[in-house]
């Protein structure tokens, strides 16, 4: 899963870099959330909500595009909306 994530992220930064090469962007991937963790959450933080289910459980996988200056930051918000 984290492969796949990792590999839409990229081309993500790759496509940023393309529409504003000098941005300084990097990936940064966190660990996979694993299934005691995930069951921790679904039961604890969810459990006492009527509708809880486990597509309430966010943040499977996560990541960060990084950046070096609040330009470039402004740059990567701009792509995302675009």
């Amino acid at each position: 899963m984290n492969t796949q994530f990792g590999a839409s992220l990229n081309a993500i930064v790759a496509a940023l870099k393309v529409k504003f090469p000098t941005v300084s962007a990097t990936l940064s991937l966190g660990p996979v959330k694993d299934i005691p963790r995930a069951n921790e959450k679904v039961i604890g933080e969810y459990g006492q909500n009527p509708l809880w289910r486990t597509d309430n459980l966010k943040d499977i996988v996560r990541g960060s595009i990084v950046v070096e200056t609040p330009f470039e930051l402004l740059q990567v918000l701009q792509f995302v909306k675009d």
